[in-house]
C-alpha cells in the first residue's frame, strides 16, 4: 500500500481570500471625499456669514425697539450713537440740561460691522413718546461682505430688512 501526500505550495483559489479594500480603492474614495468637501465648504461659510449678519441685525433692531420703549416708560429722552469705525453703538440717557449719561455700549461680534447709517451725525434720539428724531437706516456687513439693514421709520417702527 502506498500512501501519497499532496503538499500545497499556495492557495489554489485565485480569488481574494481576505475581505477588505485595496489601496487604490481607498485612494479613489479619499479623492472623491476631498472633491465633495471642496465644493461644500464655501457654501457652508456663506451660510454662516449670512446667519451672523442676520442675527446681528435682529439683535440691533430689538435693542433699538427697547430704547424706544424705555423712553416711554421712563418719560426720558434716550439717544443711540452709532460708531462705524469701531463697529459698536452706545445708548445714552439725555438729561434735562441736555447732557448725556452713558447707559450701555454694544459691540458687534463675529466679524459683523456697521457699514454706514443715514442718521444725521450717526445718531438717533427717542423722545418721551418713543418716537425717533428722524427716520433712517443702519447698514451692517459681514466679514464676507454680506449686507443687512436695520430701518427705523418716523413712527418708531424698527425692522431688520435685506
Amino acid at each position: 500500500m502506498t500512501l501519497s501526500v499532496k503538499v500545497k505550495n499556495g492557495p489554489t483559489n485565485t480569488k481574494r481570500s481576505m475581505a477588505g479594500f485595496s489601496l487604490v480603492e481607498l485612494t479613489v474614495l479619499m479623492v472623491v471625499i476631498g472633491i465633495m468637501l471642496a465644493l461644500a465648504v464655501p457654501n457652508v461659510r456663506s451660510t454662516i456669514d449670512t446667519f451672523q449678519v442676520r442675527t446681528a441685525a435682529a439683535e440691533m433692531a430689538t435693542n433699538i425697539r427697547l430704547v424706544g420703549q424705555q423712553s416711554i416708560s421712563h418719560e426720558k429722552e434716550y439717544k443711540i450713537k452709532f460708531d462705524c469705525s469701531s463697529d459698536r453703538y452706545m445708548v445714552y440717557w439725555v438729561k434735562e440740561d441736555g447732557t448725556t449719561e452713558l447707559v450701555e455700549t454694544v459691540a458687534l461680534e463675529n466679524g459683523v460691522g456697521i457699514e454706514s447709517t443715514t442718521f444725521l451725525n450717526d445718531e438717533i434720539t427717542f423722545g418721551v413718546q418713543g418716537r425717533p428724531s428722524s427716520a433712517g437706516v443702519i447698514e451692517l456687513r459681514s466679514s464676507a461682505g454680506i449686507m443687512r439693514s436695520v430701518s427705523v421709520d418716523s413712527s418708531g417702527r424698527v425692522a431688520a430688512v435685506n
